[in-house]
Parts: structure tokens; sequence; C-alpha cells
């Protein structure tokens, strides 16, 4: 019986450094943590063990052999979700095809269906002309689509059709006419309307019309995974305990905490012991 513990950390706190991440790719910083972890000497083509020089081969990352940098690698990828060569992890079977699936169980109240399609719309979210939209939440008073309406028509465009939609008791989408109306009201932090009796912020989002809520994509760190459970494809499996997993660092799999993608409802709600029985 083994257990799993899910302690939720944010993508860009203590495990990555904001520089690095601005200017390297990630399998550059994928790479980089992990000579640092094991203190690799670049110029002796192997580690550091306490001060000294181990001579220990570097693991490529691309292929899973000993010897060479994944950067300089000519080999066939290596798939670690289903342990075999000739092609990445992000194209295996094993995650596409998966259907309805059952995320969060292993989170009180964080339960929720994930379905995963391909979006045909997915290059063109983010090009020119794309719809603006914002979340305008409501800190104080009551708000109403009539009251968030006026007020964005008192403070911005009053010809505007901002298509204002409720998505829970406080929280409100709406479509935006630009990106300096958008970078205008966020900027304003929280906003005292004119018209009503209500405190509000605004913060852009990705949400689509009709949605109810948007999943959030937060790093994860799991301690307590056996040695036979350290694949991508294991670590992705449990990772269903507190989300829907997107990605495993794999050089993390080496390590005692195994770090994991989520996307999740809340990752504030992240935490915790799941026990596990794996192989019976």
């Amino acid at each position: 019986m083994d257990q799993a513990d899910f302690q939720g950390h944010k993508r860009g706190g203590n495990f990555y450094e904001d520089r690095d991440v601005r200017q390297m790719t990630e399998g550059d910083l994928r790479q980089k943590i992990e000579d640092r972890r094991r203190n690799y000497n670049p110029q002796q083509g192997g580690y550091q063990s306490q001060g000294q020089y181990s001579g220990a081969p570097m693991k490529c990352f691309n292929c899973n052999q000993d010897g060479h940098h994944w950067s300089n690698c000519k080999n066939d990828p290596f798939c670690y979700s289903c342990r075999t060569t000739g092609h990445k992890s992000n194209q295996c079977s094993y995650k596409s095809n998966k259907g309805l699936q059952l995320c969060a169980i292993g989170m009180p109240g964080q339960l929720f269906y994930a379905l995963n399609l391909p979006d045909p719309k997915a290059d063109t979210k983010q090009k020119e002309g794309a719809p603006i939209r914002a979340i305008i939440s409501v800190l104080e008073g009551r708000g109403t689509k009539l009251r968030i309406t006026t007020e964005l028509q008192y403070l911005m465009d009053s010809k505007w059709n901002w298509d204002v939609e409720r998505i829970s008791e406080s929280e409100f989408l709406a479509t935006l006419p630009s990106r300096i109306a958008l970078n205008l009201l966020t900027k304003m932090g929280k906003i005292k309307f004119v018209t009503a009796d209500i405190m509000a912020v605004v913060e852009e989002s990705n949400m689509e019309p009709g949605a109810f809520q948007v999943l959030q994509s937060v790093w994860v760190r799991a301690v307590g995974i056996p040695s036979i459970a350290k694949s991508e494809f294991a670590v992705l499996e449990l990772a269903r305990l507190v989300g829907d997993p997107e990605e495993v660092h794999n050089p993390s799999l080496n390590w005692k905490s195994v770090w994991v993608k989520v996307s999740c409802k809340n990752p504030d709600k992240i935490g915790g012991t799941s026990k596990v029985f794996i192989n019976k």
C-alpha cells in the first residue's frame, strides 16, 4: 500500500526561475534543472559528487540513453508513457481517445468530468480580431447583468454590446471592445461603481460564452510514489487524484518528489494524502 501526497505549487514559484523561463525553451530548462540537481560539469562531461568529479554519464531526455545532451540527440525519441521508442509522449495514443474522464477524485469538493477534444479554433483564438473577454468579479454589493452592463457603458462605451453573462453568483463574463479597454479596466484595480452600490475587479479570461467555469493549470508535487510507478504513464494516472493531467516534468521521475502539471478547479484546495494500491 502506497501513499501519494500532493501539495499545490504554482508554476512560477520556487519551481522555475523567471529569468530562465524567458531565455530558454522548456526542454533547456528541464535539462538545466537536472544538471544543477546533479552538479553537472559541462567541461568534463560528467557530474560532481560532494565536490569531486564522479564521471557519471548524463542522461538524454529525448532518447532516454546515457552519454549525451538532449539538444545534441540524433536518436529516435523515447516515449515515457508507453516506454517505447519512435514517438514522443505528447504523440502517444495513451493521451488521446481516452473519452470522458473523472478527475480530482482525491480532492473533496473538487470532483469534475473532463472530455478533451480537438479544438479547431485553437490556432485562431489569439489572433488579432478575436473576441476579448474578461470576468467581472463583484466584491461588494449585489451584481446583476443590467447593473454590470450599465456601469461598463458609463465607463467605456455606451454603444458597445458588452454581452454580459452571469457565470456564478458574483462573477460575470463580458466581451470588451478592445485590448485598450481591457488594460484600462484591469489597471483600475477595485472599481467603485458610479451607477450602483457595487465594488468589482476585472480580469482577462479565455472563457467562451455559455461556459460555467474554466479550469486552472498548476504544477503540483507528488511524494511517496514507489519506484515501480515512477513512469510518465503511471504518474499521469495518479495525477487524476487532483485534476486533469497535462504533463510530467520527466527529470523529476528520478527525484524523491515528482512534479506533474494538472488542470483543476481550485489550486488552493490541492493537498492531503490519498491511498493507492499498485498491483493490488
